[in-house]
């Protein structure tokens, strides 16, 4: 095995290991919540791609507006107002593909949370399951 530690810190991480040990319900519950996470952050990063994107389209896509408006060749009255309701069009498309991605985002979250405590649950009730049947090949009363 190894060594004992026998700090604060040790006792409380040997403490832990023996709750778990005892718990094997705890094992699959910490495992999947962990799992869970880091395909949370997978999405959200995705989410965060798709918005960044968007945003940086917005500014570039009003910096062409303004320049159609205030610039060298600075367009007529119509073409100004052509630019502007242009970028403002542009702009509510983003607004509404921020709205899909993240109604997309908590919907896949939330089954993400959902199904991990379904599959943490099942496979503790099989580890459980199994180490019973191993407790009763080792301590099986002879016929």
């Amino acid at each position: 095995m190894g060594e004992v530690d026998d700090t604060p810190m040790g006792n409380l991480v040997a403490n832990l290991q023996a709750a778990m040990a005892i718990n094997p319900l705890m094992h699959q519950q910490v495992v999947q919540f962990w799992e869970t996470q880091r395909r949370m952050l997978d999405a959200l990063e995705t989410y965060q791609d798709g918005w960044f994107a968007r945003r940086r389209e917005a500014v570039d896509t009003a910096l062409d507006a303004v320049n159609t408006m205030m610039g060298e060749d600075t367009a007529g009255p119509s073409e100004a107002m052509e630019a502007v309701s242009d970028w403002m069009q542009q702009s509510a498309a983003r607004v509404a593909e921020d709205y899909r991605d993240v109604a997309e985002l908590f919907a896949q979250c939330g089954s993400d949370t959902l199904r991990s405590g379904v599959e943490a649950e099942q496979e503790a009730i099989e580890e459980t399951i199994e180490q019973l049947q191993d407790l009763r090949k080792e301590h099986a009363m002879p016929v």
